[in-house]
């Protein structure tokens, strides 16, 4: 069967993504910049990781290809969620420096409840219209009939819950988050691929990566982000644990 790339953009949600939004925080070291995640667990694990490490840059929200251009331009120096094959272009190859992994991703594939898809490999991908995020790739998309891009979780969850994608590709910690968006309206099917993933830091600041693999070993000891992202813990509960302290 011939494999069909299709981008689907909201025409409202597409104008507001392709806006260039700025936050600035206060006090903001406005020599360091960051872009914020797609995803709301990981945006929120992130500038946790960050204020820990004691880090205040100027956030960015950006579409995938804009951020990445603006890393390559020097004009964002932190990434976070990143694993070293998503960021795979010939320019970003000698500007990329990557910390310890902070977490250990299982992407899933997920329709809506009640489908009963059943997948046994990947022959059973074929006659699916797959949904993932625009601008990241797996290696179980060769198998699936046709791929559907959109810009966000929430163009994502959309899409499935209106019948306009058979099951969607996403991270086991977005899909807690979606569920609980929709009222539990999504389900998994099946376990896909693991990631390790990374915070991206530009080479101008290099000097950030110890900081950051401080903090990140330090975050993982007390399970901070493993309770952040799995049982979706506020960031004041999460670190309430005294073994999350800088002191210790």
């Amino acid at each position: 069967m011939k494999k069909r790339v299709i981008l689907f953009l909201s025409p409202i949600l597409t104008y507001s993504t392709l806006l260039f939004c700025l936050s600035l925080p206060v006090h903001a070291d406005h020599d360091l910049s960051a872009i914020d995640p797609l995803s709301k667990p990981y945006a929120d694990v992130m500038r946790v990781i960050i204020a820990e490490a004691g880090l205040k840059p100027v956030y960015y929200k950006a579409p995938n290809r804009r951020g990445r251009n603006m890393f390559v331009a020097g004009h964002l120096h932190i990434e976070c969620c990143i694993t070293p094959i998503w960021r795979d272009w010939q320019e970003e190859q000698d500007i990329q420096l990557f910390t310890d992994p902070f977490y250990t991703e299982t992407t899933i594939l997920v329709g809506v409840r009640g489908q009963n898809f059943e997948i046994n490999g990947p022959v059973d991908l074929k006659n699916l219209r797959v949904a993932i995020i625009g601008g990241f790739g797996y290696e179980q998309m060769e198998h699936f009939g046709s791929v559907i891009g959109v810009p966000n979780f929430d163009d994502l969850s959309r899409l499935l819950l209106r019948g306009r994608a058979d099951a969607a590709v996403i991270g086991e910690p977005e899909f807690i988050w979606q569920n609980r968006r929709t009222g539990d309206g999504l389900e998994k099917i099946v376990g896909m691929e693991q990631y390790d993933l990374h915070y991206r830091v530009h080479v101008s600041k290099r000097e950030l990566i110890p900081v950051l693999n401080e903090t990140i070993a330090r975050l993982r000891r007390c399970r901070a982000i493993k309770r952040m992202l799995e049982e979706l813990q506020s960031a004041e509960r999460a670190l309430s644990d005294k073994a999350c302290s800088r002191t210790n």
